[in-house]
């Protein structure tokens, strides 16, 4: 993880535990099937999935993700492995979730923020690498309180 990722992962779960109502946070620990959407060099828009593998203690979350290489990573990977940390908390009846995503090839990061909806047990938001984005889905997902 960069340096600046660390220090505003960092800063995220300072912010997260000083909330008001942080520790009320439901625990989103589980293995869940997600993607992301990005555009390749032809502008073509291409949707990558994944799984997540999330470990929550309080208001910091953790753990891997795999997804298969599309057009980026090592050509001889068949899947791409990264391990990430950040925080959840509530946020206005929902769950706000951030994390950066560091990938074990070569220690890029990617920051996710999203947002919990109950009726539909998705994480939905935005990756971002600098000024590169695109949307995220984490399906499936079911708190326990």
């Amino acid at each position: 993880m960069t340096r600046a990722s660390t220090l505003f992962t960092t800063l995220l779960m300072l912010a997260a535990l000083l909330l008001p109502g942080a520790a009320a946070a439901a625990d989103i620990s589980g293995t869940y099937r997600g993607d992301f959407k990005y555009y390749d060099a032809k502008r073509q828009e291409v949707t990558g999935g994944f799984t997540i593998h999330i470990r929550q203690a309080g208001q910091h979350i953790s753990g891997t993700i795999d997804e298969p290489r599309s057009d980026f990573g090592p050509k001889d990977a068949a899947t791409l492995q990264s391990d990430f940390s950040g925080a959840v908390w509530p946020a206005g009846g929902s769950l706000e979730v951030v994390f950066v995503k560091t990938y074990r090839y070569d220690n890029h990061t990617v920051l996710y923020d999203g947002n919990y909806d109950a009726q539909s047990g998705q994480i939905a938001g935005t990756w971002r690498i600098g000024d590169y984005k695109g949307p995220f889905t984490i399906r499936g997902v079911r708190p326990r309180p």
